[in-house]
């Protein structure tokens, strides 16, 4: 779109230690939504209300960043910047204040018009490595220490060594014109977080204490938006350890059977909790096979997973039968105070005969590639999921030719919001027909799998 000022807007976002530009957007200021110069009460508080629907749309601390700088950029300021306390990220709690000294920021989002694509920031994704005699901004004395706000309403010339961490950034600000700065704590639920700050270059009024006033009710939302995401993270990081630490570290060596396993934590912000699998030698040159999906996400359903695995394998040492296997589970399921349920499919197979016996409890069906060329779900009697009280199970006896395949997995490799099951379940099919040789064993279905969020296999 041709925009009305003729100006465009460059927004930078990556992952730590990363920098990756987007793409340059034209644009056209938003209906309804006025110049910084004539902002009234009513549209002031319309912007601020807009705020609460385009910032914090995710759980993902970079795109919250990004989106609080873009959202500022052009209606209110010419060119922003967002900065997370480095220790916030690392998993520790935000503070009152920071100490004295120059604290550890990582740069998280950028945003300016195309003026002021010459500036010198600190590259998104990237921590600023202070000179061999550091340097203290208006942003650290007053922001970071104090947790107030900053208003440089017309920056003079030596104002400008003040702003910038280094000479050269500051001669890039005097240069592109830049004559207003203003900068405001994030804080959220009393806690300092990090700093928003903000530019105006020419061709717009400077900034005023109403900007100030504004610019920290902006702050309070997104801090708050960005805390949660922020927590999201971590909980997410405890998540998967548990996770991991309840999953088998090694498959055992069996006669006849070679086993391979693929965990890929989910990519979708509310995706990981309990997603599982099992393998176990059983007397007779046997194994047991299982996977299994609690229903829920975090950390209860990691905790449920947990327990669920730690029961399966007692009744799998018994020698039982899968059916009777996932009979017994569901009575367990049902003893469990959280009240969810499960759902697993669990196998064994006999080297005897190159056979399996598979029961499902409301599992998906698993995926037999017979090494020819052709790919087939098996079609194992669907029971209820365990902890629903509706047995028994029934078994389905599968002989398998030399060297074929059976993938167990979860639903993670086909969940999708847009298709339905049987429509994942034919891509899915289609995706282990299109494999390279030896790319199964390899992890080639998590990266070929119809869902954007690859789970366990």
């Amino acid at each position: 779109m041709n925009a009305g000022s003729g100006k465009r807007r460059l927004s930078y976002r990556g992952s730590a230690g990363r920098r990756s530009v987007g793409a340059n957007v034209r644009f056209r200021r938003s209906k309804g939504v006025l110049p910084p110069d004539r902002f009234t009460t009513r549209s002031r508080l319309a912007w601020l209300n807009s705020a609460s629907s385009r910032i914090g749309t995710t759980l993902d601390l970079e795109r919250t960043a990004l989106e609080l700088a873009e959202f500022t950029v052009p209606s209110f300021a010419d060119g922003a910047a967002v900065d997370i306390l480095e220790s916030v990220l690392r998993g520790d709690e935000g503070s009152r204040k920071t100490e004295p000294g120059i604290p550890q920021m990582r740069a998280m989002a950028l945003c300016a018009i195309e003026e002021l694509s010459s500036l010198e920031p600190t590259p998104v994704g990237e921590t600023f490595v202070h000179a061999k005699e550091p340097h203290e901004t208006l942003l650290h004395r007053y922001v970071l220490r104090q947790g107030k706000p900053v208003l440089l309403s017309r920056v003079r010339d030596d104002d400008f060594i003040r702003v910038a961490p280094t000479a050269s950034a500051a001669a890039q600000l005097r240069a592109a014109g830049v004559h207003s700065y203003l900068a405001v704590p994030l804080i959220a639920r009393g806690l300092l977080l990090g700093s928003a700050d903000f530019v105006r270059g020419r061709g717009t009024p400077p900034f005023s204490t109403t900007d100030v006033a504004l610019a920290e009710q902006l702050a309070s939302k997104a801090a708050v938006f960005i805390d949660n995401a922020r927590l999201y993270g971590r909980e997410r990081e405890h998540v998967v350890s548990l996770q991991r630490s309840l999953l088998p570290r090694v498959t055992p060596a069996t006669p006849g059977l070679l086993v391979h396993s693929e965990y890929a934590p989910a990519a979708a912000h509310q995706g990981v909790g309990g997603d599982w699998y099992d393998v176990m030698a059983l007397p007779g040159g046997r194994t047991a096979l299982m996977v299994g999906d609690v229903m829920g996400h975090g950390l209860p359903a990691a905790a449920t997973m947990g327990r669920l695995r730690t029961v399966a394998r007692a009744l799998m040492t018994l020698d039982m039968a899968p059916e009777r296997i996932l009979a017994r589970l569901d009575l367990a399921t049902r003893d469990l105070e959280d009240e969810q349920v499960s759902t697993c499919l669990c196998a064994v197979y006999d080297p005897a005969d190159s056979s399996y016996t598979l029961a499902s409890a409301g599992h998906l069906p698993p995926l037999l590639l017979d090494g020819h060329g052709a790919a087939d779900l098996v079609p194992v009697p669907t029971g209820a999921p365990l902890g629903a009280g509706v047995i028994p199970y029934d078994p389905l006896r599968l002989r398998v030719p030399d060297g074929a395949h059976l993938v167990m997995y979860t639903d993670g490799l086909i969940k999708s919001r847009d298709a339905d099951v049987d429509a994942q379940l034919d891509r899915l099919r289609t995706a282990a027909l299109g494999l390279p040789p030896g790319s199964l064993a390899k992890g080639g279905l998590v990266e070929r799998a119809p869902a954007a969020a690859p789970p366990v296999r």
